[in-house]
């Protein structure tokens, strides 16, 4: 099973937050650093706990995990109220440039020497990362079904 973008989801909301140690506070050390590296590691086989990722997602104050394992089934969040997406919607899309501009940044950075294993793999999450931001876009403006 890819879970690749739930991992990518569980990181992105640990940079919000800060760091491994930040998260770990803030979600009141329901699980250690070392744990909460595990379900971000691509070679580990720990998944993360359905208390854990609402945790953190609380924590860092959007549901990017929930929303990453809604995406795996099929399924999207949508808020609640449609008239409250219109902000997010409009901080959301500012966001996705950003990680766009980013990724495309670090692929010209890249690019001239090729790329080798370790900056595939970093790239890959930061597309990852990337993806979910813009599927969070469309939630927002209420994607078509």
């Amino acid at each position: 099973m890819d879970d690749g973008p739930i991992r990518a989801a569980v990181r992105k909301q640990i940079d919000d937050i800060g760091s491994l140690d930040a998260t770990v506070d803030a979600i009141g050390g329901m699980v250690n650093r070392s744990q909460l590296d595990r379900y971000v590691s691509l070679n580990a086989d720990a998944r993360i706990p359905l208390t854990v990722a609402m945790a953190i997602d609380l924590a860092a104050g959007r549901p990017n995990i929930l929303a990453a394992a809604a995406r795996k089934l099929g399924f999207r969040l949508a808020p609640l109220d449609a008239a409250e997406s219109v902000p997010d919607a409009v901080m959301l899309s500012g966001s996705a440039v950003v990680k766009v501009a980013t990724l495309h940044q670090r692929v010209l950075e890249m690019a001239p020497d090729g790329f080798n294993p370790l900056e595939k793999h970093e790239l890959r999450k930061d597309v990852a990362v990337a993806v979910g931001v813009l599927r969070d876009v469309e939630a927002a403006i209420g994607g078509e079904k």
